[in-house]
Order: structure tokens, then sequence, then C-alpha cells
């Protein structure tokens, strides 16, 4: 009788006492007893049936070693030794079956994983009109393999971490050696390395510990999208993804790349950059327009046309508030219609912005709330703040930051605030490089998808170089 056989059973009964869905399958055999231990809906009974049951019932009088039962007898796909019991434990929690032997001191671990998915279905979150729509689901190996279709280069790396201490998550670092620069792998290799929290749910985890400042913009960018992480990876970016995350990270990331989405590679050329300046402008006046519009009407009415003055002096004869309050009154209802219409039903949430917008903003207004020309302000500010979803969380913060400047500075509050923004964005690294790469750098311009959109037989040419990291 082996002891091997009592002390890994003993301790996976302790270890996992009181888990109602761990098996024990005891199999009796001449030579002695094989339990198999399982977790049921982790596994896939028909495997464990025609793939281990079945072939060591056959055969019982041949069981001469372990080595013999992993080559000719045991038909799973992944056969290997388990090392300890710590380690039984981690191959039983992550969907293998555990095979003890009452005659062998081996203890051997099968692969019959069978996990519940979502589909491979549209990428919610970032859709297209013309173009792939399969996106990424919570199956880490759903997602490689999305990957792997789209990059069919056999320098194409995939290197495997885990991490957290009880989660034991499994992470995956993706990038084109020869492509992507050694110096970004090697810093993404340590960080990642140098991780150690209790647990990791979801790539935001990641996502933090690669931040090195404290901002309110994405110094790394997440993507559902698998053409959109292989074209990144093309590019010589690398991308993290994380088991049970629908997303995968990518960096570095630039501040001029929110103004790029993927419509933009399967459209018109000419439409694509039309659709990038609408973005530009959509960005500076969702952060000038309601501080401006605060700085003029509070500090320099004089400043505005007669007419434009006496119709806002019109409007706001029966607002009780001053502008500053009126626009962050407004702001903050926007905000919070915002954030209960992401979360309620996806049948509720357009109908609370249409009531919103309407009933309310027109009762705002009757009943002396706000004036017409807030409202207008800030309706422009809303709508052009949902055209850059990627940055829109940190652009509504800072123009918080620049209204208030500008009611107690007037416009040179407001100019301090973009200032001061500006000189914070430039400020910014993303994994080593600069956040407005190639912008203010001393760098020579390699990128040829900047601003506008180049031919797409020339965009594979705008990669990351070797040593453009400082």
């Amino acid at each position: 009788m082996s002891l091997y056989y009592y002390v890994y059973l003993g301790h996976i009964k302790t270890t996992l006492v009181n888990q109602f869905d761990v098996k024990y399958r005891d199999i009796e055999t001449p030579r002695g007893k094989i339990t198999l231990v399982y977790i049921e809906d982790m596994t896939a009974n028909e495997r464990i049936s025609h793939y281990i049951i079945g072939p060591l019932q056959s055969v019982v009088d041949d069981l001469a070693n372990a080595e013999d039962i992993k080559r000719t007898i045991l038909r799973s796909s992944e056969v290997s030794d388990v090392k300890s019991p710590e380690d039984a434990i981690e191959s039983i929690l992550s969907g293998k079956a555990i095979v003890l032997f009452e005659f062998l001191t081996e203890v051997l671990s099968c692969d019959v994983k069978k996990f519940s998915k979502r589909a491979v279905k549209d990428p919610a979150g970032d859709a297209v009109s013309q173009g792939p729509q399969e996106g990424f689901n919570e199956v880490l190996l759903d997602n490689v393999c999305l990957i792997r279709r789209r990059v069919k280069n056999p320098n194409l790396r995939l290197e495997r971490f885990v991490l957290g201490r009880s989660s034991q998550t499994t992470v995956v670092l993706a990038y084109i050696e020869g492509t992507a620069p050694p110096e970004l792998i090697r810093l993404l290799r340590r960080k990642l390395s140098a991780i150690d929290i209790d647990f990791i749910l979801d790539v935001s985890y990641i996502d933090e510990q690669l931040k090195t400042s404290r901002t309110v913009f994405d110094t790394l960018t997440s993507s559902e999208r698998p053409d959109t992480v292989a074209a990144h990876l093309f590019e010589g970016r690398a991308a993290i993804l994380v088991d049970g995350t629908s997303f995968a990270l990518i960096a570095p990331t630039f501040f001029m790349e929110i103004f790029q989405a993927a419509d933009d590679y399967y459209l018109n050329k000419y439409t694509a950059d039309f659709a990038r300046l609408l973005r530009v402008m959509s960005l500076f006046v969702s952060l000038m327009l309601p501080g401006l519009y605060v700085a003029l009407t509070t500090n320099h009415l004089n400043l505005l046309p007669t007419t434009i003055a006496l119709t806002i002096a019109t409007s706001r004869a029966v607002v009780p508030f001053p502008i500053v309050a009126e626009v962050l009154l407004m702001l903050m209802f926007f905000e919070f219609t915002k954030k209960a219409g992401k979360r309620l039903p996806t049948q509720i949430g357009p109908s609370l912005s249409i009531v919103s917008a309407l009933i309310l903003g027109q009762a705002a207004i009757n009943a002396g709330l706000t004036s017409d020309s807030t409202v207008v302000v800030m309706g422009v500010y809303a709508i052009t703040s949902f055209i850059n979803p990627k940055i829109a969380s940190g652009s509504s913060m800072w123009s918080v930051f620049i209204i208030t400047l500008s009611a107690a500075l007037g416009l040179q509050g407001f100019f301090v605030g973009l200032i001061l923004m500006a000189g914070h964005l430039a400020s910014l690294k993303s994994c080593g490089y600069p956040y407005f790469f190639p912008l203010g750098t001393a760098k020579r311009f390699y990128s040829k998808d900047f601003l506008f959109r180049s031919d797409l037989e020339n965009i594979s040419s705008g990669i990351l170089k070797r040593g453009e990291n400082s």
C-alpha cells in the first residue's frame, strides 16, 4: 500500500471540506483502489468516463507503473504528474481530475475541463457598422484563439503568468517578437512578475498595477475586439489577457488614439478622416464650452455682442442662482442621468434619456431653476462628450475644474485650467513612453496613422521603434 495515496487523499479532503460539488470516485482493481477527485460542474462527465474510468477498468491487470498508464492507457489530451498535495488542490480547482493509486506512489492529473461560457458574439461596447463582428468572451483560450486566427505569425509569443495569491488567475502577455521593442516587453514582464495582491478578477486589476501616475485619464486602453488587438500587436504593442475577462489590455497607449475607432479601417479613408476631425472638435467643445460660457457671462459680459448679452440676461431674469451654480447643477444632473442610463436594463435606458432631456429639462426652465441659454450650452456639452467615450470620464472631471477656475478668475482662470490640463497630460507616461507620443517629443515621427488615416498598405510601417521609450 502506498502512503502517498492516504497523504494526498487526506490533504484534499481536509482542504476541500464541506464542498458538495467535489466528487470522489473509487475504482476497485485486483491490485488496489484507484480514486478520482474532481469538481462536478467544472469537468465533463463523458470525458471522465471515456478517457479515464473506461480505460482503467479495461486493463486492470496491466497497471504496472504510472509511466505506462500515462503513455498507453489514459486517453486525456493532457496527463501530467502531481508533485505535491498543494499542486493537487490547484489542479482540482482548475477543472482537472486527480487520479490517486493505492498501489503506486505517483499521482496523476488529467485535463477534463468543461466550463460554462458565453458564445463569441458582437462586441457590444465597440460595435462597428462594417468589419468583423466578433468580440472576446470570458474564456482565455477562446480569446487567444481569436487572436491566433488573425496573427498567423510564428513569432507571436504568449507568456503565461499566474497572479493572485487566492485567485490564482491565469494572465497572458502577448506580443510579436522582433516587432515589439524588447525594452517594453522586459518592463511589462517585470511589472507583472512583481504584482503581489490577494486576487485578480478583471483586467482592471492589472491596469491599476501598471499605472505609474495618479490620473483620471487611461494611460492603458482596453478592447474587446480581437481585430483591434491584432492590429496593435502588428504595430509593436503588447496585449495582456486575463482569464475571466472579455477585454484585453493594450500597452502602451497614446493620447491621440482616443480619436481613432475600429470603423476608420473598414470605411472610406476620407470618411474616416472627417470622423476623426469631428472627434477632435468634440473634445475641445466638451472641455472648453462650459468654462468659456461661465467665464464670459460671469466676468466678461462686455466681450459678448450686445444682442447675445441681452438674450442671456433676459433668459436669466428669473433664475435665483449664479451662473456657475446653474452650470454645475446641470452638469451634475447630466452625470446622474448618464450613470443611471448605463446601469438600467437596455429597454429602460433610452426611455430614461428621453424623459430626462425633454420633460425634466423643460420643467427646470419653467420652474426658473435654469435658463434657456444654459440648457443649450450643457446640451451641446452632453452630446459632444458622448463622441469620445474613451476619455469621457476624465474630460468631465477636468470640465468641472475649468468651470470653477473660470468662475473665480474669468478668462484668466479658463486659460490656466487648459494649461494645467495640457501640462498634466504631457507629464504622463504609458509603459515608459510619453503619453503625448509623438507630440512634444524629440523623437522622429514614425506613425503614419496619426490625425489623418494613411492608406492601409502604409499603416503597417507605423510601428513602435526599439529604444523609443524614453
